[in-house]
């Protein structure tokens, strides 16, 4: 009985190391997001961004637009704010494991449009990785089409 307990002791801990205790290594997550295969794809490309806001008092407002170059749905569009979230907004240890957002607030203000046209197919207001309603003061906020960056935040 004694024996057995200490073979299944053994192959646990075996099992954590070889899955390495759940952590998960934050370049391989970006690598592997739906979001950087779309824009590799050519589905979506940044067409402007900008950051404002104070992590000191505990909030980062990244405004951004998107041109859509191919048809996405809502659910990828939000993939693209996911990612986008993961990229900027993401704290590493040391060893590059992911271990979550930072402890400041994360507002996106993001408009989608048809390719590099006026025509805007969607806005969202991304709160922490959620969408939120869009009050009326928010609508400001938003990137307008004319506006284009010519350095990248999102670099996929």
């Amino acid at each position: 009985m004694r024996n057995m307990k200490g073979i299944l002791m053994v192959g646990f801990l075996a099992a954590i190391l070889f899955v390495g205790c759940g952590t998960r290594d934050s370049s391989e997550m970006i690598k592997e997001h739906k979001a950087r295969d779309m824009y590799k794809e050519g589905a979506w490309e940044e067409r402007y961004s900008e950051w404002s806001g104070d992590v000191d008092e505990g909030v980062e407002i990244f405004t951004l637009s998107v041109n859509v170059n191919k048809n996405m749905s809502e659910d990828d569009m939000l993939e693209v704010l996911d990612y986008v979230k993961l990229c900027l907004h993401s704290e590493q240890d040391d060893t590059g494991a992911y271990v979550g957002d930072r402890d400041s607030d994360w507002i996106c203000y993001a408009v989608f449009y048809r390719g590099d046209s006026d025509e805007e197919l969607k806005r969202f207001k991304h709160v922490n990785g959620e969408s939120v309603h869009i009050t009326e003061e928010d609508q400001a906020k938003f990137a307008g089409p004319e506006l284009r960056s010519e350095e990248k935040y999102v670099e996929p």
